[in-house]
């Protein structure tokens, strides 16, 4: 008897955008965030993180797939839904 195991979802890696804005915001860390793909099509990508996001946020988002490697490497935009689910936020960007 064999025990298949379904392949790790792909990660991925958001953070707040490098913007250089003098005298705006002060120091501040960039954010990132954690999660796992959950859905991705022609109109976005939606991801799994147990932190906190709102809608309209900007972030920098990069996918990798455990044995392939990355497939999306810091595409820009923003979160334009956000939902709870099973304990975690999923995120629509």
């Amino acid at each position: 008897m064999s025990l298949s195991s379904a392949p790790a979802p792909p990660r991925v890696i958001a953070q707040s955008p490098l913007v250089v804005e003098p005298a705006q915001h002060g120091h501040v860390l960039r954010r990132t965030l954690w999660g796992k793909l959950v859905g991705a099509s022609g109109e976005g990508l939606d991801f799994a993180t147990d932190e906190r996001v709102t809608s309209g946020e900007a972030l920098e988002v990069s996918v990798s797939a455990p044995h392939a490697g990355p497939c999306l490497a810091g595409a820009l935009g923003h979160i334009v839904a956000v939902t709870r689910f099973d304990g975690h936020t999923v995120a629509k960007k």
